[in-house]
């Protein structure tokens, strides 16, 4: 079951990690009006960010679950556009999640396994990628609202509330915290429809590094099971 949710997890991640390449970036040259709605907000990220290609980050992830209480991992994420992206878990357990796109490996090293998913349309997180990969779509799948107050991060942050309105999505919403003066997404909130919560912070963001495809393949090694899935 915690296996399971774990490749769930990660595969809502996957799906969402167009938005680092879309939206982190170096502040605009000269400072923009500061946006007062979501479609000015989006409008500037979309301008500012149109040219950043590829990152690097470290990132915290926490999920929160009603069943298996509080998770807490941390690694590496690589994004190049389009749609290619590698989370690399560097606490225990170990696992490494990548997709060139098109497929998607999730690797266990300690369970000896790797799940391969041809079909990410099936993999959960479909809807996320709507979310993050076309900002210029939001409002025709999405229920958008800019949030204010409530605390302090949100005094130098936006927070951007996303919920889908296709009843049958597979969260319940989304919050994208992005930084006030670079417009940079410091982190990403996906609320389950079971009540579970997964957040992801980013930092150490480096922009445009030079990434080979290879990087976003996997080949199982020896004595690795192999297992189909369409989840």
């Amino acid at each position: 079951m915690q296996a399971l949710s774990r490749r769930l997890v990660l595969a809502l991640a996957l799906a969402a990690a167009p938005a680092l390449a879309l939206q982190i970036g170096p502040a605009a040259a000269q400072e923009a009006p500061e946006p007062a709605t979501v479609p000015e907000l989006v409008k500037a990220l979309e301008a500012t960010y149109k040219d950043v290609s590829s990152l690097r980050a470290d990132f915290v992830q926490v999920v929160r679950s009603p069943v298996a209480g509080e998770q807490r991992q941390r690694g590496k994420v690589q994004v190049k556009k389009p749609r290619k992206a590698r989370w690399d878990f560097v606490s225990e357990p170990q696992s490494h999640f990548i997709t060139d796109g098109k497929q998607m490996w999730l690797y266990t090293p300690a369970s000896k396994q790797v799940i391969v998913m041809n079909d990410l349309s099936q993999a959960g997180g479909a809807d996320i990628g709507v979310l993050l990969d076309d900002l210029g779509k939001l409002d025709q799948k999405f229920n958008l609202k800019l949030l204010a107050g409530g605390g302090a991060d949100r005094t130098r942050s936006y927070v951007v509330e996303a919920s889908p309105k296709d009843a049958n999505a597979k969260f319940k919403k989304v919050e994208l915290a992005i930084s006030r003066k670079k417009y940079m997404l410091e982190r990403v909130t996906i609320t389950g429809t079971m009540g579970e919560v997964t957040e992801l912070t980013f930092s150490g963001i480096k922009l445009n590094t030079p990434m080979q495809d290879a990087e976003f393949s996997f080949t199982a090694p020896a004595g690795v099971q192999v297992i189909n899935s369409g989840i």
